[in-house]
C-alpha cells in the first residue's frame, strides 16, 4: 500500500516484466508534498527463488552462484484499490473474500472473480496488470480501467516447490527516484528504471564494484 506524497488518492501503479519491477508513481503533476517535482518508488526481485534450470544457466544463491539453476523472475504483478467492483480490498479473516482473493491475485487474476486479467487494449490475457509504459504512453497503462485512486500492488515470483527443511532465499530491493527539480512525475519513473538497473547489476556482482575516482 504505498501511499506516494501527500496525497495517497491520486496514484498509479504499473510494472516491468524484463526488470521484475513493481512501481508507483503519482496520477497528476501536483502533490501537497511535492509541488511538482514528484517522485516515484517501486520494489524489485533483486533475486528471485531457484529453480533447476539448464548446465549453462547460474543463480545467485547465499551470496555465491549456483550453476545449472536459474532466479525466477516476476512472474505476475496486481493492484487492487478502492470503490471499484472486482477490485477491492480483500477482508481480513473471511477465506472466500480474504484469503481466495489473495490467492487469485498472486496467480494473475482478479481477486474477487477468479478470471485472467485481460489487456484492454490487445484482449489478451496477461498475469500483468498495467505491464506498458507510461513514460512514452504506450500499452496498457493505469488509468485506462479506473482512475487515480489509492493503489495497492503486489509482485509475484513462483510458483515453486519448497521442500520441508529446505531453504528459498528471496531478495527484494525498494527504490526511489526523482522528487526533485527538473524531474516530473513521469521523469521519476524514467529515473527509476535506469537506477534498478544499476542496482541490479551491482547485486549480480556481489556489490564488487570499481571505486570512485579521487
Amino acid at each position: 500500500d504505498p501511499d506516494l506524497g501527500g496525497d495517497a488518492g491520486d496514484d498509479f501503479a504499473g510494472c516491468d516484466t524484463l526488470l521484475s519491477l513493481g512501481f508507483i508513481y503519482n496520477g497528476d503533476d501536483q502533490d501537497p508534498s511535492y509541488g511538482s517535482f514528484i517522485p516515484s518508488a517501486g520494489f524489485d526481485f533483486m533475486q528471485g527463488p531457484i529453480q533447476k534450470g539448464t548446465a549453462s544457466q547460474r543463480a545467485v544463491f547465499k551470496g555465491k552462484y549456483r550453476t545449472g539453476y536459474y532466479n525466477m523472475p516476476m512472474t505476475a504483478f496486481y493492484l487492487f484499490t478502492q470503490s471499484v467492483p472486482n477490485y477491492s480490498d480483500p477482508t481480513l479473516g473471511s477465506y472466500a473474500n480474504g484469503a481466495l482473493r489473495v490467492r487469485n491475485l498472486m496467480q494473475g487474476k482478479v481477486g474477487n472473480l477468479g478470471t485472467p486479467f485481460v489487456d484492454p487494449l490487445t484482449g489478451k490475457i496477461t498475469k500483468f496488470f498495467c505491464p506498458g509504459d507510461p513514460v512514452t504512453g504506450k500499452g496498457w497503462v493505469d488509468g485506462i480501467l479506473f482512475p487515480k485512486q489509492d493503489r495497492r500492488m503486489g509482485a509475484v515470483s513462483g510458483p515453486f516447490t519448497l521442500a520441508v527443511g529446505d531453504t528459498q532465499e528471496v531478495v527484494v530491493a525498494q527504490l526511489a527516484a526523482g522528487g526533485v527539480s527538473p524531474i516530473d512525475r513521469l521523469g521519476a519513473v524514467a529515473l527509476l528504471k535506469f537506477q534498478d538497473l544499476q542496482v541490479q547489476q551491482v547485486y549480480n556482482n556481489f556489490f564488487n564494484v570499481p571505486n570512485a575516482p579521487a
